[in-house]
């Protein structure tokens, strides 16, 4: 008899005041069923350089677990687990990778 454990999906939302933050994000990323919702905005007001630095860890975890990442607004991120990925339009995916060569 094979016995087969499903867990339901966790959507959370997170807002990132300072660079400490991601902790609990990057904690939800790594149990592996929680799509998270990340608001940007206060650390994007106070520190953009922290925002970067957050930004860029956010990035090198959702690697390491095969997850997906994009920004919608301009003050939201939404980061994925591997069994999830996030759709993109024509338009949308242009858009980010034009805003990616601008940097």
């Amino acid at each position: 008899m094979l016995l087969i454990l499903v867990k339901k999906v966790i959507v959370k939302p997170f807002v990132l005041e300072d660079f400490t933050d991601i902790k609990p994000v990057l904690d939800a990323l790594r149990e592996g069923n929680t799509i998270c919702l990340i608001n940007i905005r206060p650390l994007k007001e106070k520190d953009l350089i922290e925002l970067k630095r957050a930004i860029n860890k956010l990035k090198k975890t959702c690697d390491a677990i095969e997850g997906d990442i994009a920004g919608f607004s301009d003050d939201y991120i939404v980061i994925t687990p591997s069994f999830a990925e996030i759709y993109r339009s024509k338009g949308s995916t242009a858009e980010i990778k034009a805003s990616s060569e601008d940097e």
